[in-house]
């Protein structure tokens, strides 16, 4: 990996204390490497430089663990036995599909994106590794918020109320906020009165609903008090709790009126913001439906960035398609992340001592694979634990 167009990509691994000199000479596993140029236009996407990508940690353990297939090396120039060939990564709830042709061979990540496999693999002992032309995306992070909100179903009254409600993210700045996301249940619990709310009472929920800066749970939420929202004057409390049994902390956020919200989505990047997907609506105390200091302006303010925005077309999105068009069982996963991040790292010492979890193939297990094939989804459903 001492090629010098893949450097920033070495240097996202060394962030994460993952190096040639640690990294185990007998763990099989395929590593997929994007270019500079490709890691440099994805950070322009997402509205970040390299210096503050590199900090946000958790947010570069999700990128680089999706480019990773544990348990498997390549080993030929196109080493696809067919259309499509599944690929479980080291982001556990994500997987990858391999094409080719006559001419040249493809991935395809999980929200439609195709990046062209640029060389054959290098190996390296038991480890391979590909040059491909794009950082890949899963569904742990996204360029913008309006990519996630279409990507999850469960996601899909939250995207229609904030469209409803003029999308009043104007006020978030440059993006690095937290968002706290209502499930479609959420909408069902707040009952028919919600929608008759005018416009402007519906943007005071959705900037209620909303935090700055944007915050990993849990490293960087704290564990009580109170936080100001986007929306002026307006506060939640907030109570996390550590989970049980390495499971996710126990977090609720308490709204002026009515019951409080409990996260059930942790960590889904947006740009430069966070998601955080909740059981609840939040509702302000508002005096009445008009809220005249959350009205969108008439034209953005500059340097503002639209959170919800969708992703402007151009060649670095060329040969993406809407999910939703094409999504076919086993390729698609339809649920959202709800641990708090991936762990490259451990990927990689589990590959090395042929114990990848069990727990790691629940969603592509020996079932699924029947009709479908896989590089290693085998290997991790037959896999036990110690």
């Amino acid at each position: 990996m001492r090629n010098n167009d893949r450097t920033t990509w070495i240097k996202l691994l060394n962030t994460l204390d993952i190096t040639e000199q640690n990294i185990p000479a007998n763990a099989p596993m395929t590593a997929l490497v994007p270019s500079n140029k490709a890691v440099a236009a994805f950070l322009s996407r997402l509205g970040m430089t390299e210096d503050e990508f590199v900090k946000r940690k958790e947010l570069v353990d999700l990128v680089t663990a999706y480019h990773v297939i544990p348990g498997f090396q390549a080993k030929g120039p196109w080493d696809i036995p067919e259309n499509p060939t599944l690929a479980v990564t080291a982001d556990v709830n994500y997987a990858l599909r391999f094409y080719r042709n006559s001419s040249a061979a493809w991935v395809k990540d999980t929200q439609g994106n195709d990046a062209l496999l640029e060389a054959r693999p290098l190996q390296f002992g038991r480890i391979s590794v590909i040059p491909i032309s794009r950082v890949l995306l899963s569904g742990g992070y996204f360029f913008n918020g309006g990519d996630a909100l279409r990507y999850y179903p469960q996601w899909s009254r939250a995207a229609a109320f904030a469209t409803a409600a003029g999308s009043p993210e104007h006020a978030v700045g440059n993006g690095d906020v937290t968002f706290l996301v209502p499930d479609n249940a959420a909408f069902d619990k707040a009952g028919a009165a919600l929608q008759s709310l005018s416009a402007e009472a519906k943007a005071a929920h959705v900037m209620y609903s909303a935090t700055a800066p944007a915050k990993h749970i849990p490293s960087q939420l704290a564990a009580s008090g109170s936080i100001q929202t986007l929306l002026p004057n307006h506060y939640l409390r907030v109570m996390m709790s550590p989970g049980v049994a390495g499971q996710p902390p126990v977090v609720k956020f308490t709204p002026e009126e009515g019951p409080a919200a409990s996260v059930t989505i942790f960590n889904i990047y947006v740009g430069r913001g966070i998601f955080q997907g909740i059981d609840r609506l939040l509702n302000p105390k508002l005096a009445g439906q008009g809220i005249a200091d959350v009205k969108r302006p008439k034209q953005l303010p500059a340097g503002r960035r639209l959170l919800l925005d969708a992703a402007e077309d151009g060649p670095a999105v060329a040969g993406r398609a809407l999910l939703a068009a094409n999504a076919s069982p086993g390729f698609y996963q339809g649920s959202a992340n709800t641990m708090a991040a991936s762990n490259t790292a451990a990927a990689i010492t589990d590959a090395a001592n042929g114990r990848i979890p069990a727990s790691y193939a629940t969603r592509y297990g020996t079932a699924m694979t029947k009709s479908v094939k896989c590089y290693n989804c085998f290997l991790w459903a037959d896999s036990q634990q110690p």
